[in-house]
């Protein structure tokens, strides 16, 4: 199947990155923020923008342990009191990787287009077992 010609770059980009292995001494914020750097470029390069008549809410949820998520809601058309299903969005990339701003126009697209209250998840980023300086490992 032929490949669209604008994903050309990105594809090339991608391929050379997986000429270079992650550097197992890189602590993990450093290797987080550096795929986010490439899921920023991605989207800037290929993701459609948001559709202008969605309306997005940020809202704090408060955890048990003191700690809080945060959970954006979209909502189509001008969002004024419009009974509408809803869509949970937890974005994927493993439980370690992505954030709101990440999926912000696909799930803007996804209430635009289905007319549903779109609920996208900030869930915690999990946090390794165990770091390449753990004896035995």
């Amino acid at each position: 199947m032929p490949v669209l010609p604008e994903l050309g770059p990105m594809l090339a980009q991608v391929a050379k990155a997986r000429q270079h292995p992650a550097d197992p001494t890189q602590s993990l914020a450093d290797r987080r923020a550096a795929i986010h750097r490439g899921m920023d470029h991605r989207a800037a390069t290929v993701a459609l923008p948001a559709p202008p008549h969605v309306v997005r809410r940020d809202h704090t949820v408060a955890l048990p342990d003191g700690d809080h998520l945060t959970v954006r809601s979209y909502h189509p058309g001008d969002g004024a009191g419009v009974r509408a299903s809803a869509h949970v969005y937890v974005h994927g990339g493993g439980w370690w990787l992505g954030t709101l701003d990440h999926r912000d126009a696909l799930c803007a697209h996804r209430a635009a287009n289905t007319g549903a209250v779109v609920v996208s998840v900030a869930h915690r980023p999990a946090k390794p077992a165990y770091s390449a300086s753990t004896p035995g490992r």
